[in-house]
């Protein structure tokens, strides 16, 4: 478990009022790539992992958003790898998109203040 990088952004609501959904979006598909992205593993079913999350997230320090994975492990926490926060100031998070062209049911706004990031977490080694 010591080599588990944990972080957790905070989903304040997402679900107890309708008022945190947002115009639903298409998401985008990073460099216009939409096959070839699964290596080592299969496609999934739609709707098989209903706690797999989306997470757009933006580095003031670099141009653009990047892309990382995530697991809705309540209903007001996600949880990703440490690295994918680094230096994030703002994102989203897209719940319900069961492929990169499908609408999200549910996008929710986070800032740097939503994020948690492991105490012992190495920028370096990649470790906690």
């Amino acid at each position: 478990m010591k080599f588990l990088i944990i972080f957790v952004l905070t989903l304040v609501t997402a679900f107890a009022s309708p008022n945190h959904k947002t115009q639903s979006r298409n998401l985008v598909v990073a460099g216009g790539q939409t096959d070839g992205r699964i290596t080592g593993g299969l496609t999934a079913r739609e709707a098989q992992y209903p706690y797999q999350v989306g997470l757009s997230l933006r580095n003031p320090r670099s141009t653009g958003r990047h892309w990382c994975g995530g697991s809705l492990i309540s209903n007001e926490w996600v949880l990703t790898a440490a690295h994918c926060t680094e230096n994030v100031n703002e994102g989203q998070v897209f719940l319900g998109a069961t492929t990169s062209r499908t609408v999200a049911e549910v996008t929710h706004n986070i800032t740097d203040k939503d994020i948690i990031i492991h105490r012992c977490y190495n920028t370096d080694t990649l470790k906690a």
